[in-house]
């Protein structure tokens, strides 16, 4: 298993066009999305805790105007620790 993060990334805000790039070159999208959310939970040993979105689970989750990993597809509100931020006008 394999997990993605910003980690040592020089420039967090280039981040998903990097994902971007990784799918165009062959990655799934699933495998993509399980990097950013299962994988790591496994690797970390906190699958009972996190990783997906269940009832006493700790989660953020983000709303997106199209698909999350899309090009065209803007994040409008992601909720940390129960707390909702808009961060795009509708």
């Amino acid at each position: 298993q394999a997990a993605l993060t910003t980690h040592r990334l020089e420039k967090r805000a280039s981040f998903r066009a990097n994902l971007r790039r990784a799918i165009q070159h062959g990655l799934s999208e699933e495998t993509a999305l399980a990097m950013l959310t299962t994988q790591p939970a496994a690797v970390l040993g906190a699958s009972q805790q996190l990783g997906d979105v269940a009832p006493g689970k700790l989660a953020n989750l983000m709303c997106a105007a199209g698909p999350l990993l899309d090009e065209q597809s803007k994040i409008n509100h992601r909720w940390a620790r129960r707390r909702g931020v808009r961060l795009t006008d509708p």
